[in-house]
């Protein structure tokens, strides 16, 4: 399994915007918990599932939607 990470830099438009996206789809995480950068990636498996990678305080989540299908 290789992952793959293209650094940006966030402003604090486009990341209020992802800590949405990453407390909606990652509903288990408190809401306390902001969101410190997010990251375009892509996680290689059987296939290539690209995605975002989200970088809290106590976590690192991935997400991906390929084919419809979630990949978390």
């Amino acid at each position: 399994m290789v992952l793959t990470v293209i650094p940006c830099l966030c402003s604090v438009f486009q990341l209020s915007k992802s800590n949405s996206q990453y407390h909606k789809i990652f509903k288990e995480i408190s809401k306390e918990e902001q969101l410190r950068q997010s990251y375009t990636c892509a996680l290689q498996k059987d296939i290539l599932y690209q995605g975002r990678m989200f970088v809290s305080d106590h976590w690192i989540c991935f997400h991906s939607k390929v084919f419809g299908r979630d990949t978390k």
